[in-house]
């Protein structure tokens, strides 16, 4: 087996979902975004289009929706129909979001992690 090969490191004690020096991970194919709209996601200002998804939002500037319960690494969404639950956030108010099926709202506060009172909407 070759030894230059690299395992990716995981921590089992932090997953940040917002990672400034991360490229986005998705590209617009849009020749004309829509209007800019602001929301926060882990208390970072997100500047998404309008008729996003939080997912696509947030994946173009490089962020995770959270991490894996099992290995503790990152989530980015899997099946982008609503299915899989690998893009679940929450809200400010605690209930859980699907990210790949949610429109982007001007000031949204959007979290990668429950709150205590955790209401279950999906």
């Amino acid at each position: 087996m070759p030894t230059d090969i690299e395992e990716p490191s995981l921590s089992s004690t932090s997953c940040p979902a917002m990672t400034s020096s991360a490229p986005g991970l998705l590209v617009s194919i849009r020749s004309a975004p829509g209007p800019a709209i602001q929301m926060f996601f882990d208390g970072e200002l997100i500047t998404a289009h309008a008729h996003d998804t939080i997912l696509a939002a947030l994946l173009r500037q490089g962020a995770r929706t959270g991490c894996n319960e099992f290995d503790n690494a990152p989530r980015a969404g899997f099946c982008l129909m609503g299915s899989c639950q690998e893009c679940s956030i929450w809200d400010a108010v605690g209930r859980r979001l699907r990210a790949c099926m949610e429109a982007v709202r001007e000031g949204l506060e959007l979290r990668s992690t429950p709150c205590q009172n955790v209401q279950d909407n999906a």
